[in-house]
């Protein structure tokens, strides 16, 4: 085996020679002056105490996992573009003969003119009723006619 020379405090003594004795010399130790222990104070950002903050927050007053619902917005009440002037549309409806001359109802009319043969009478619808008229559905006179009004 080899010896490494190691020198404490100008004792020479080798290293086979420290590992061989069961218990350690500890007078050099005591030598040494006590050191004061000296806390680490961590520079803490303002990141760093705002989540403490939010951390203290949520011990003391805990956790909703609810969130808020949002607002709803407004809808804007005309006061956008030229006023309306007129709150009824004519539409124009054709009308369904059956035996000879009698009507008995009314569908919607497609765009254009109409075809040889066919009738066709428009009504006053009011502006806002207007979405309830289907292309496929037949309608009686009254029906129309009661849609020129608001209710």
């Amino acid at each position: 085996m080899f010896s490494l020379n190691v020198d404490f405090d100008t004792n020479t003594a080798t290293v086979a020679d420290i590992l061989e004795e069961d218990v350690f010399d500890v007078s050099i130790l005591e030598k040494v002056e006590e050191v004061e222990e000296v806390e680490e104070v961590e520079e803490v950002d303002e990141r760093t105490m705002e989540q403490l903050a939010i951390e203290d927050f949520v011990v003391v007053n805990g956790v909703t996992t609810e969130a808020p619902e949002p607002k709803e917005s407004p809808k804007p009440k005309g006061g956008r573009g030229r006023p309306r002037k007129s709150f009824v549309k004519d539409v124009s409806f054709i009308a369904i003969i059956e035996e000879g001359s009698l009507v008995t109802g009314y569908k919607r009319a497609p765009r254009g003119r109409a075809r040889k043969g066919q009738v066709r009478k428009s009504f006053a619808i009011h502006h806002t009723r207007l979405h309830e008229l289907d292309t496929s559905e037949v309608y009686s006179r009254e029906h129309l006619e009661g849609l020129a009004s608001v209710c």
